[in-house]
């Protein structure tokens, strides 16, 4: 039974993880309590709170806003100077410090 109940869904959660890249995995589980909430007040009857609601809402756009904002150029190039000057890592752009 553990197997099946946490060795095969953890195998699978970090092939995903793998397989999409971090970032978007991060944006992924904004949404995992806005679809427990919303499963819970379709299978369970539960009510759901203007104040859920919203809450709800406002991950949702904050999703979308970081999926946005992450999107790769149109021609698929990464930009590996912009990514390092984003991430503060001056070694990738050629002007590392020594330690």
């Amino acid at each position: 039974a553990g197997v099946f109940g946490a060795g095969i869904p953890t195998s699978l959660y970090i092939v995903g993880i793998r397989w999409i890249g971090g970032i978007r995995t991060g944006i992924l589980a904004l949404i995992e309590p806005v679809v427990g909430a919303v499963l819970a007040a379709v299978l369970l009857a539960e009510t759901l709170r203007p104040v859920q609601v919203v809450g709800g809402s406002f991950v949702l756009v904050a999703a979308i806003l970081l999926q946005r904002e992450r999107a790769s150029p149109a021609d698929g190039t990464v930009d590996a100077e912009a990514i390092a000057s984003e991430l503060g890592d001056a070694s990738a752009t050629g002007s590392a410090t020594p330690v």
